[in-house]
């Protein structure tokens, strides 16, 4: 099978095209919500694990991402334009820090306590403008309890400090189905560059076996 260059060119042009353009680019009025976290002396913390979930109303649709916090407790977290007055988005912020206290118990177990914080709030952010920046203050709550080198978890959140509705597993990213289509696009283009490297490769050996089976032209 013979693949033209021209071909290629203009096949590997349009994945790369369509990768682009599949892959979210936040716009220049995306809400963006600023904060910032400290314990209860207001001090930053080591986080382990900072994510945020927005949950449109009337189910219009679920997006939860994790995000960075910087070693003086300050963040910054993209939100959807999701929310009006009347019928607001709902936010929720839950931040973990690393454990810092480990106490051990009558029964010969660790109990492993880390600051945490979690707040839950609505929005309207239908206009584009940027909610109002928000403080969180954590307390140090226990994570974990470990007996015999096994652990076990702490207690969930109680259900009137949980989005109505949302569920890790339920929460589902754009950022991960952006994340495999652009793998997939990535991997048509990684296709098509190698069936094109097949027909270069059968043309050339086309030219040397015609070359070989030339006659070599009697001198005179």
């Amino acid at each position: 099978m013979l693949v033209s260059v021209q071909r290629v060119r203009a096949v590997a042009a349009a994945v790369l095209l369509l990768a682009a353009t599949a892959v979210p680019v936040l716009a220049a009025d995306e809400p963006i919500l600023r904060g910032s976290v400290v314990t209860e002396d207001g001090q930053p913390f080591a986080v382990d694990d900072a994510r945020m979930t927005i949950v449109a109303a009337e189910e219009g649709g679920v997006v939860a991402n994790r995000f960075e916090v910087a070693e003086d407790g300050s963040f910054e977290v993209p939100l959807m334009p999701w929310g009006t007055t009347a019928a607001p988005a709902q936010v929720r912020l839950s931040i973990v820090g690393v454990v810092t206290t480990v106490v051990l118990d009558d029964d010969g177990c660790s109990e492993q306590y880390a600051p945490i914080a979690a707040r839950t709030f609505d929005v309207a952010l239908e206009n584009g403008e940027d909610p109002q920046p928000i403080e969180l203050v954590a307390a140090e709550e226990l994570v974990a309890r470990v007996c015999g080198g096994i652990a076990t978890p702490a207690p969930t959140l109680p259900p009137t400090d949980t989005v109505g509705g949302a569920t890790g597993a339920g929460a589902t990213g754009a950022g991960s189905i952006a994340h495999a289509v652009l793998v997939a696009l990535l991997g048509m283009f990684a296709f098509v560059i190698a069936v094109a490297g097949i027909g270069r490769n059968r043309r050339l050996a086309a030219q040397r076996a015609l070359t070989t089976a030339a006659p070599t032209p009697r001198g005179s």
